[in-house]
């Protein structure tokens, strides 16, 4: 009977021991658990923003496209506005020395016929007597003078007319393409700054991206390191006999089997991945979640 009792108390002894183990384990359980999901929701929210700066990244590189074509668009309209501007300055000044010579030809011409008329005009007897000759119904006036004289003022007067509208229509053409020529100039400065400022914004995102990926990089590096130096890690615990233990349920029978049903952890030589129990995963990935906390 003492012999029963005393193996009694050391299997409550055995128990006890027993018991704590597996309640250290649960709490480290949990909180391996917690830190698991801590960890997983910040290598998805990394990935969620290493997504999010790619898809940025995209759509700079299209708006950069799209404000490159429009500049080179903006600078080809500007050079053929610079060549209209430049033909109707040409034609300006043909106008301007067509109308000169004109005029000059005409001042030319007139004071030519002055000269042609005194020279060729007859003398005052012979004008008497033509005058004598001559009908006295006659009142002396040359028709045919008269019309040709009128005909050439006309003319003149036409003629300064149409240069003068001509200059004043090439001059508003002149203005209007000025105007346009400093628009689109405005327009190349502005498209300029706004290329600088989304090659600026590129290349920032790039650096972004860069620093996520060496970011990731490490994270899984150092993750693969812990769990490969995992089995050095883990206390070697001798297997308990189940049979002999008296457990107030069937929980604490199954969480003690979970954790020692794998056999000798100790050995690295035995060591696999897949062979961890589940409760040995959750703290490879709590070292994890300690790497990405740190």
């Amino acid at each position: 009977l003492e012999k029963l009792q005393r193996d009694n108390r050391e299997l409550e002894v055995r128990r006890v021991d027993q018991e704590n183990k597996a309640t250290t384990f649960e709490h480290r359980y949990l909180k391996a658990q917690r830190e698991v999901t801590l960890a997983q929701e910040t290598v998805d929210k990394l990935q969620t923003d290493l997504t999010i700066k790619m898809t940025q990244l995209k759509r700079f590189e299209e708006k950069a496209k799209t404000l490159h074509s429009r500049l080179e668009s903006t600078e080809e309209e500007l050079l053929h506005a610079r060549q209209q501007a430049g033909n109707h300055s040409r034609q300006y000044l043909v106008v301007t020395e067509t109308s000169t010579d004109e005029e000059a030809q005409e001042d030319g011409s007139g004071t030519d016929a002055n000269l042609d008329r005194s020279v060729g005009s007859p003398s005052a007897e012979h004008m008497t007597k033509e005058a004598l000759t001559t009908d006295p119904d006659d009142d002396g006036s040359s028709p045919v003078n008269g019309s040709t004289d009128q005909d050439d003022k006309t003319v003149k007067v036409s003629r300064a007319k149409t240069s003068k509208l001509s200059r004043y229509r090439i001059s508003g053409e002149n203005t209007v393409l000025e105007d346009r020529m400093r628009e689109l100039m405005d327009e190349v400065e502005e498209l300029q700054h706004e290329l600088s400022r989304a090659r600026d914004r590129e290349s920032m995102n790039e650096e972004h991206i860069a620093r996520l990926s060496s970011t990731f990089d490490q994270v899984f590096t150092a993750t693969t390191h812990e769990a490969l130096q995992i089995p050095s890690k883990l206390p070697c615990i001798p297997y308990p006999s189940l049979d002999n233990t008296d457990f107030d349920n069937e929980e604490d029978r199954g969480v003690i089997s979970l954790i020692y049903n794998r056999g000798s952890r100790s050995d690295p030589d035995n060591y696999h991945p897949g062979n961890l129990p589940p409760i040995l995963s959750k703290v490879m990935e709590a070292i994890v979640a300690d790497l990405l906390m740190e």
